[in-house]
């Protein structure tokens, strides 16, 4: 059926994109299967609504209160590596896609289900998805996805596992509607603004919730809203944020599970639950169109670069080619200078890091030294059986509440000296990647596209502290036969050393296990920065190469060939024009239903 005045409605139109780009090529199918998926769901309905924001930020534990049950995996380090869909179903049924099959699991209980969703979408089960896990779905007979909507649980941004972030960052071309999820501890951070940022640009409605607020009084939860809502009207773009939800997932979660409305209510999420289901009910129709066609009208901008690309290089001879390409060659020669800089001002940059990290355990070694020899008896030489005495009974609470503090200290200090160094690569290499980019289009005549903003980001796991001074690996103060035999200030002396010896050796196994945590972590992001140089310039590359290294051997065949591909070309990119701008149209009854 075709909407007023005989144009296509939404669904014909999406078809007919998906016939033009679907070339035969790798790009253009795989343009043509987003297509497909996008228009699927528009017939069916099928509503995304996902949980969006950083690592450990509490969006499993949220999921879990608003479904009411504890289905989702929850855990200190990164639980989820890959989108979990919930969605509607009258049974408890989970539902695990591979590539060449599916997993279907009936399912007694909640709990069950739970363990058998955290095989395959927790890292610690599934690291890295090395079981290859393509989709994980679990259906549940809860209110909230009655209505056809599924709820996202997507992985955290700003872990250590860099792969979980680049899921998420991809997954924003799936989502339909978003809520995005900052906690009281701490309050929005850099990485998050930026992520913020690509979310508001891909995603046509967001809601906003400060998850842990039972840890901030009523005051600090209004100031934190009010924070919240000036960085995202000022920063993220976002003119009007509308209502933001200050919630306890926690509290929430113990309420759904306890029955208790009045907690319930004062955990914030009654009136999260409450917007959602009202949106969902009145707002989901039209918000899924307002999602296709942004995601539409992206595949089609990102198809007509490549055939004006394409048609610009057909309509040059092969000597001008040769000559653009050889300029093009001169630029990427640039490109690698530039990188090689970069390389080594990221190993400086590493260097300077590292020493300082290493200053810093070194004064937390000396300084919990002090602290032992100041808080321990003297050993004066008395004796207890065969032991010195001069243990202080909480030296169990004393060790691991200095050096958790010193951690904390240290790690908040290199994260900070980390993020701000990774912030001056990431722009770095950009430039970098842009600079290739726009010398393509300007050789080759086509429109310049500024590509995505990518975040390296670094968060730290605690480390194991070693609490006994007197483990069997250390040994107690102990006096043997031949020292009661010695005078009482010369055997104090002797006892006194070797209880040093003790006290330093506890002191530097725990510095080394401070030290060595935040050495991992150092050592991680600067890899990902390297990596992340290498891979956006060899693609920045190969996407310009590859079409003209194509169009170079097409141009040895036939002149009839040429000119009928060049008419081809033309027609189909008169037609994405005009498939572009009605994708952008407002007010026409195009729903495709």
């Amino acid at each position: 059926m075709s909407g007023p005045g005989g144009h296509p409605n939404l669904t014909e139109l999406l078809t007919l994109v998906e016939s033009v780009v679907g070339d035969g090529t790798q790009a253009g199918e795989m343009d043509a299967a987003a297509l497909a998926e996008i228009r699927s769901r528009l017939a069916a309905g099928r509503f995304h609504l996902a949980v969006l924001g950083q690592f450990k930020r509490g969006k499993s534990t949220l999921i879990n209160a608003l479904l009411g049950q504890p289905l989702l995996p929850t855990a200190v380090l990164p639980a989820t590596g890959i989108p979990t869909y919930l969605s509607y179903g009258k049974d408890i049924r989970i539902s695990i896609g591979f590539k060449e099959r599916t997993e279907e699991y009936d399912c007694r209980n909640i709990s069950q289900a739970s363990e058998i969703l955290g095989r395959y979408v927790t890292e610690e089960s599934n690291p890295k998805n090395r079981k290859g896990v393509l989709s994980a779905t679990a259906y549940l007979p809860s209110p909230l996805l009655a209505d056809g909507a599924a709820l996202i649980d997507t992985p955290g941004i700003g872990s250590t596992h860099r792969h979980n972030t680049e899921t998420a960052r991809q997954f924003l071309a799936h989502c339909d509607a978003a809520v995005f999820v900052v906690s009281a501890d701490p309050p929005i951070t850099e990485a998050e603004i930026e992520f913020l940022r690509s979310v508001a640009d891909r995603v046509p409605r967001l809601f906003f919730a400060i998850n842990k607020a039972d840890y901030l009084t009523p005051e600090e939860q209004a100031q934190s809203a009010e924070f919240l809502r000036q960085v995202v009207s000022q920063q993220a773009g976002l003119a009007d944020p509308g209502q933001i939800f200050i919630v306890s997932a926690r509290q929430g979660l113990a309420a759904r599970m306890e029955d208790d409305r009045e907690a319930w209510r004062q955990s914030g999420l009654a009136s999260l639950e409450d917007h959602l289901k009202s949106f969902l009910a009145s707002d989901k129709t039209s918000a899924l169109e307002a999602a296709v066609r942004l995601r539409g009208r992206e595949i089609v901008d990102r198809t007509l670069l490549r055939l004006r690309l394409r048609r610009r290089a057909l309509e040059m001879s092969r000597h001008q080619l040769e000559e653009r390409l050889s300029s093009f060659d001169r630029i990427l020669a640039r490109a690698e200078r530039e990188k090689m800089t970069i390389s080594d001002l990221l190993a400086g940059d590493r260097r300077r890091t590292v020493d300082n990290l290493e200053a810093w355990a070194e004064g937390t070694r000396s300084d919990f030294i002090s602290l032992l020899n100041t808080s321990l008896p003297p050993a004066d030489g008395r004796e207890e059986g065969t032991a010195v005495t001069g243990e202080p009974s909480d030296l169990s609470e004393m060790v691991p509440d200095f050096f958790e503090e010193r951690f904390q200290l240290i790690s908040g200090k290199v994260e900070a000296m980390v993020h701000e160094i990774a912030s001056v690569h990431q722009k770095r290499i950009q430039e970098l990647t842009e600079m290739v980019q726009r010398a393509a289009s300007e050789l080759f005549d086509i429109s310049y596209i500024r590509s995505a903003w990518v975040s390296s980001e670094v968060a730290f796991e605690d480390p194991y502290w070693v609490t006994n001074i007197w483990d069997s690996a250390i040994g107690p103060v102990a006096i043997g036969w031949l020292e009661r035999l010695l005078p009482g200030p010369l055997r104090a002396k002797r006892l006194k050393q070797r209880r040093q010896e003790k006290i330093t050796a506890l002191a530097v196994r725990n510095t080394e296990n401070l030290r060595w945590s935040l050495l991992q972590k150092v050592n991680h992001v600067f890899r990902l920065l390297e990596s992340e140089l290498q891979r956006s310039l060899r693609e920045a590359v190969a996407a310009t190469k590859g079409e003209i290294a194509e169009v170079m051997e097409r141009k040895r065949r036939s002149q009839e060939e040429t000119t009928a591909e060049m008419e081809d070309l033309e027609d189909r990119i008169q037609f994405l024009e005009k498939a572009g701008d009605g994708l952008v149209e407002k007010g026409r009854d195009d729903s495709g239903g």
